[in-house]
């Protein structure tokens, strides 16, 4: 029987953080996941009962405590994070039956930009270039539209990871979600704009940017920001909501972008759902994806189409 009890939290919640360390979760994933845990065992000591032991309409009451106030999306995180507890204790999970809301896609659509509205939001970052992070920003924006890959993928990417291979290829690899690695072929645009990036690097080293001059010349990153430390989403989105508002477009997202080229392709002559899910890495059509397979070079065609 399971029993959580109040001497044990602080030993079962560092194993939960080794679990976590093991998965590679972003540092805003383990706070919501902490929370979650957190309140389970809180939970379970204040009824003093075993959820494991306890019938379904019970688990049903305690799993609305738990997500009380919680949009879909946070239901997801919620059951992922009951998962992770479970797995590491060695107990089947009580929760994996408990179902959350349906997702409204009237409230959860993200922002995206036709591709004529995406052509002039980049004209006008790049053309506010004329300040170190009006620069970053237009390549970040770049980056993420012409990959459509996330910002953290690309934000938190270091310089070692973009090389050359044969022919004058550029290839990126990147870590995505659950800490896995993937490489693939960056669109020749992109590769043009990467390359400008990278001599500009160059020519200002040595450069005082800031009160960060040193830790900025020490900087791994591909895109670092003045200080040398990783730009960061909020900062990111203010310079794209001023771009969005000058050219008179709807105000998108770093990650509007990634819906934005998404978009972009389902609109394309020969362009399948199923091809953009793989580029996108969702996880949605798993099973499908047990039994299909895209070809690479066609993904790299893909992506070119941007």
């Amino acid at each position: 029987m399971l029993k959580i009890v109040a001497p044990d939290t602080a030993t079962l919640m560092e194993r939960l953080r080794a679990s976590a360390s093991d998965r590679k979760l972003s540092p805003h994933t383990l706070l919501a996941y902490e929370r979650t845990w957190r309140k389970h065992i809180a939970l379970e000591a204040s009824m003093g009962i075993s959820f494991q032991t306890a019938d379904h309409e019970k688990i049903e009451e305690i799993y609305a405590i738990l997500t009380t106030g919680r949009s879909a999306s946070h239901h997801l995180q919620v059951k992922s994070a009951l998962s992770m507890l479970y797995a590491r204790i060695g107990k089947e999970n009580p929760f994996a039956k408990c179902k959350g809301p349906r997702f409204d896609i009237t409230k959860v659509a993200i922002k995206h930009l036709t591709a004529s509205g995406v052509a002039m939001v980049m004209e006008e970052l790049k053309g506010r270039g004329g300040d170190y992070m009006g620069k970053v920003c237009y390549v970040l924006a770049s980056a993420l539209y012409y990959s459509a890959q996330r910002f953290d993928e690309w934000a938190g990417l270091n310089r070692e990871n973009l090389f050359e291979v044969g022919g004058g290829k550029m290839v990126v690899r990147q870590r995505g979600k659950g800490g896995s690695f993937h490489e693939r072929t960056v669109a020749p645009h992109l590769a043009l704009i990467l390359k400008d990036w990278l001599e500009y690097l160059e020519a200002i080293k040595g450069h005082r940017m800031l009160r960060g001059a040193v830790e900025f010349a020490a900087s791994p990153l591909l895109l670092p920001g003045r200080d040398g430390a990783k730009v960061s989403n909020s900062g990111f989105n203010k310079h794209l909501k001023a771009a969005c508002l000058a050219r008179g477009v709807p105000v998108i997202t770093a990650h509007g972008l990634r819906h934005s080229a998404a978009t972009t392709l389902l609109n394309s002559d020969g362009v399948s759902l199923r091809e953009i899910q793989e580029l996108l890495r969702h996880k949605s059509l798993a099973t499908t994806a047990r039994y299909t397979h895209v070809e690479h070079g066609r993904l790299d065609r893909l992506v070119e189409k941007l």
